[in-house]
């Protein structure tokens, strides 16, 4: 009788039972529109403020490998000088870029996106793929696509346009 005793606690101490362990399938449609939405501000605030490392991140590779590949084709790569080897490098080069035009820092940069940039809308499409429309001010809204991959939220396009 102890030995089953202390084999049940050991269990339940252990995560034996099923419905102690926890799952991103314990997430609520409400928290992941809320990381969508998370995801994509902070993302189009990196780039902004040419935080490399930040918007890549939120980046599936193939759209990390697609912003290097625009960015090298562009006239502003052929501008800068600069041959891009990695999707950090070329945010780091566009947020200079944007830094040196608009006349602001990397916090005014950013509180711009914020102030400017407002989600209208979250569809979550599957378990794993979401369209999230961002009002950008001036523009009209524009519709984000992002895919979960190992529970985080990321863009499948860069959506910087150079020229």
């Amino acid at each position: 009788m102890l030995a089953v005793l202390a084999a049940a606690i050991f269990l339940v101490a252990c995560g034996g039972d099923e419905d102690s362990s926890s799952s991103s399938s314990d997430v609520t449609p409400e928290e992941e529109m809320q990381a969508v939405s998370d995801t994509t501000i902070s993302y189009l605030q990196a780039i902004a403020s040419g935080q490399g490392e930040e918007a890549c991140a939120h980046l599936v590779p193939a759209a990390q490998e697609q912003i290097i590949d625009d960015y090298n084709a562009s006239n502003l790569a052929t501008f800068q000088g600069v041959d891009a080897t990695s999707c950090e490098q070329v945010v780091e080069s566009f947020g200079d870029f944007l830094a040196e035009n608009a006349g602001q820092s990397e916090a005014e940069l950013i509180q711009g996106v914020e102030q400017t940039t407002s989600p209208e809308e979250v569809e979550l499409t599957s378990d794993t793929a979401a369209t999230i429309t961002v009002d950008q001010g001036e523009e009209p809204p524009f519709d984000y696509e992002l895919v979960k991959e190992d529970d985080a939220w990321l863009l499948t396009e860069s959506y910087v346009t150079f020229t």
